[in-house]
């Protein structure tokens, strides 16, 4: 529904195609019929938790069941759904931990190339690689890591190792990186239509955008505005179907936009916004986003006071 924009009709059918399965299904149908309507209908309006409890619902059902396809397709959406949820690094962690294994056995090697680079991500996050900007430590290679997934031609596991990437070095503040690392992503982008993937995407390559934009020249600064408003064009349309889910997003790169074009009272509106909404939905991760990005506005505005006050809260 999210490729033709039906969400409402979306959901209705998906609803009874859950309460049909109830009714005259058996249990194998369970974990097919969760997948989609938790990652492909939901998702676009209902909050993500609820996505999260279908996906272990599924998860469930499918090992219950016998069905390794439908398992490993649910651990992945389970993974996928607490990063963009704003769950602990911690939490997710364990969860890739405990599947670690059972996905190996399952030569799936998609999935576990994913789940290699959401451990690396939180490794790197929490000090543990070679840098702060790396994926590298003792034990791997993000070089060989990719060349794998690259031999292996599975392009979504691709999309989403870079989007893990792009998000690691916007977080670090390596914003040309960050900026190699969207386009990638945009290039792949298509082969994860309809899913959270796609607004993670949009939302960190404006933040991106936003980022280089004092640093780039007159030409490429008309470009960024232009591509930012594109992007959180569309995400606007997802906060309007579904601000629990979307509303933060859309409303952290309005405040951006607004200060890169010097719209100052819009821009402080907007960052406050979007920080009461992330702090609201359970957006941990945004709220940190949004109380940095704010922070870093009144810096460079001159209000050393205020600014520290949202930096003590991105931390």
């Amino acid at each position: 529904c999210a490729i033709f924009k039906d969400y409402d009709d979306g959901y209705l059918f998906g609803d009874l195609a859950l309460k049909a399965k109830n009714k005259f299904g058996g249990t194998q149908m369970t974990a097919k019929v969760l997948l989609y309507f938790a990652n492909a209908i939901v998702i676009w309006t209902r909050h993500i938790n609820q996505v999260i409890g279908f996906c272990r619902e599924g998860l469930k059902s499918a090992r219950e069941t016998g069905d390794l396809n439908y398992a490993v397709y649910h651990i992945q959406s389970l993974i996928f759904s607490m990063f963009a949820g704003g769950k602990a690094l911690d939490e997710i962690s364990d969860e890739c931990d405990r599947f670690y294994e059972f996905v190996e056995q399952t030569h799936d090697v998609g999935a576990l190339n994913y789940l290699i680079s959401v451990m690396q991500f939180i490794r790197c996050v929490q000090g543990k690689t070679v840098h702060i900007q790396s994926l590298n430590d003792e034990h791997f290679s993000e070089t060989q890591h990719i060349r794998n997934m690259q031999n292996d031609d599975i392009k979504i596991i691709l999309c989403r190792h870079h989007l893990i990437k792009l998000r690691l070095l916007y977080i670090m503040e390596d914003y040309e990186g960050a900026l190699k690392e969207a386009k990638k992503c945009a290039a792949l982008r298509h082969y994860h239509l309809g899913t959270i993937i796609i607004p993670e995407y949009y939302f960190y390559h404006c933040l991106v955008l936003a980022a280089l934009y004092p640093s780039v020249s007159i030409v490429k600064q008309s470009l960024y505005r232009r591509q930012i408003i594109i992007l959180n064009n569309r995400l606007k349309q997802f906060s309007e179907q579904c601000p629990e889910n979307y509303e933060d997003k859309y409303l952290l790169v309005e405040a951006e936009h607004a200060r890169i074009t010097g719209q100052d009272r819009q821009a402080i509106s907007f960052y406050h916004r979007a920080i009461r909404s992330a702090n609201a939905n359970g957006f941990t991760q945004n709220h940190a986003i949004a109380n940095e990005a704010t922070s870093k506005f009144y810096i460079s505005r001159g209000f050393d006071d205020i600014a520290k006050t949202f930096m003590d809260k991105a931390r």
